[in-house]
């Protein structure tokens, strides 16, 4: 998935470039440079070189299409005038083609994508550790080297700079490069990255579907609808702005068990919720657990579960949010229990699904309801099988000490990746260094109020972070906060480098302005930096 550095509403940091002529020969010729395996792989070829001509939009450049080790496809796309830098961007989901590039031409980078090596199908990874190890950790590395060596032999000189910029799958790819392979990127902007999750998604599917989705969902479109308008109700003032987005769910201390309107007598209604209902959103809510010992983060309701996409499949039903990443729609028979294949009800359910079935039992028939949180076998096999796409440990220091800068970002409404498993993991990276004093010199954590996966939502979500990595790699400058615009309020606010959070400067401050706003340390951390 393309992050939404596309139209980008920062303004860039003008830059050197420098024109190169003889383009048609230098692109034809590129073809027959042999060029250095990158170290791991066993080839590396290049398929093809062409030179595309400009458009209104996007200058000429020279398209390399080439593969490493057989399935690892990957694009590099060199411009005729080019500002000297490397970008690479990350995939989504389970990859199987390059991703958009044009965007990244048209600032007059060296961009770079690949497929991961994938199809996109996971059935595709049953059996076959090779396709498995290439999607978990293994393709954006080999491509990053080999587009090193591509980019140094057309320009006859090494990029200043190269930096990666993914979310969602992309997230990954950034945090695994950022703590396995230090060297391949000076910046690297990791946005929405699945990290070690205590198999969260598994624990929250079997929450709304505990005998599977064939015997239907517990939680429908109206119960979402309703479950944000109580959190938004009970919060939405406790960051000083009436606007329908929590600046941090964590302190609203809404609680399912605690907080909804019970139906009376067990009969459901519209406008309260069944002991099961609760009983599943409190479920969610505590987080995963094996054996009643906690083994993932808690999940905080941001009252945006019920952010509606409209009828986007053209069924007469509102898309909400949460419906589609987690409960489904068990209210409408054209979506439900088949939304993405046989038996499978949302997307993360989907997600889960494929992981379970194609990477960590080699199962095609295996139901995520099978799933036993309370067998160890199974806990750990979801654990080791998937650690391949994890940091091994929390410590990133070793890419700060190589001179390496590390954006992290995440939308504080995002139900496809719990938020909460990115500030945990960055609190216990700063813990392990001292205090953030130490963590901000390199890693900066940006959490986007009411902002769902990848964008998109009622909060400031429309943001470009990658002027500020290149503020902070090349002059040094950190980034105290970005700023990003609310498209549906159309509305602009700061977003603060954690643990600071945007907040008024004084009650009369226009609040649809980001200059009202102050970064402010809520949670009185005395070891934090500007």
């Amino acid at each position: 998935m393309k992050s939404l550095l596309v139209g980008s509403i920062a303004l860039l940091t003008f830059i050197q470039s420098t024109a190169f002529a003889d383009s048609p020969s230098k692109c034809s010729n590129l073809a027959s440079v042999k060029l250095p395996v990158p170290n791991g792989a066993s080839s590396l070829t290049l398929d093809s070189t062409t030179l595309v001509a400009a458009t209104p939009d996007v200058p000429e450049y020279c398209l390399i299409a080439g593969h490493i080790d057989g399935d690892i496809s990957f694009n590099v796309e060199l411009p005729t005038t080019w500002n000297g830098k490397i970008m690479m961007e990350g995939d989504g989901g389970f990859a199987g083609s390059i991703p958009y590039l044009d965007y990244d031409i048209s600032l007059q980078y060296a961009a770079v994508g690949t497929d991961m090596g994938q199809t996109g199908d996971p059935a595709d990874l049953l059996n076959r550790s090779d396709r498995i190890a290439n999607l978990l950790y293994r393709s954006t590395h080999l491509v990053a080297l080999a587009a090193k060596e591509v980019t140094r032999s057309y320009y006859a000189t090494s990029a200043t700079h190269a930096y990666f910029n993914g979310c969602s799958r992309g997230g990954n790819q950034a945090m695994v490069e950022a703590s396995r392979f230090p060297d391949d990127f000076d910046g690297i902007i990791a946005g929405a990255p699945s990290l070690a999750s205590g198999a969260a998604r598994i624990w929250n599917g079997q929450a709304v579907f505990p005998a599977g989705p064939s015997n239907g969902g517990l939680i429908t479109s109206n119960k979402v609808a309703l479950l944000s308008k109580v959190v938004i109700q009970k919060c939405d003032n406790l960051d000083g702005v009436a606007d329908g987005v929590l600046a941090d769910p964590r302190i609203c201390g809404f609680s399912p068990k605690d907080d909804l309107p019970r139906c009376k007598k067990a009969v459901d209604g519209p406008d309260c919720f069944t002991k099961a209902q609760v009983a599943a959103l409190q479920k969610i809510h505590e987080g995963p657990k094996s054996n009643e010992q906690s083994i993932g983060a808690p999940y905080y309701f941001s009252g945006n579960e019920g952010y509606n996409y409209g009828d986007a499949f053209g069924v007469g039903e509102d898309i909400l949010d949460f419906a589609y990443n987690v409960t489904g729609f068990p209210e409408n028979s054209i979506l439900f229990p088949d939304l993405f294949d046989v038996g499978i009800p949302s997307a993360t359910y989907w997600t889960e699904t494929m992981y379970l079935r194609y990477i960590l039992f080699s199962d095609p028939n295996y139901l995520l309801q099978n799933f036993d949180f309370n067998s160890t076998s199974d806990v750990s096999r979801y654990a080791q099988g998937l650690s391949p796409q994890y940091p091994a440990t929390s410590d990133l220091s070793n890419y700060g000490k190589k001179g390496g800068k590390l954006i992290m970002w995440r939308g504080l409404a995002d139900s496809t990746i719990n938020s909460e498993m990115s500030r945990e993991f960055y609190e216990r990276g700063a813990a392990v260094l001292g205090g953030y004093k130490q963590i901000k010199t390199f890693d900066r954590l940006f959490l986007v109020p009411g902002t769902l996966h990848c964008g998109g939502g009622p909060g400031p979500w429309y943001f470009d972070p990658v002027p500020a990595l290149e503020q902070w790699v090349e002059h040094g400058q950190a980034p105290k906060a970005i700023v990003g615009l609310a498209l549906d309020s159309n509305t602009s606010q700061p977003i603060c480098a954690y643990p600071k959070q945007a907040r008024l400067k004084s009650s009369s401050a226009d609040p649809a302005v980001a200059d009202s706003y102050n970064c402010v340390n809520v949670s009185n951390e005395q070891d934090d930096i500007n």
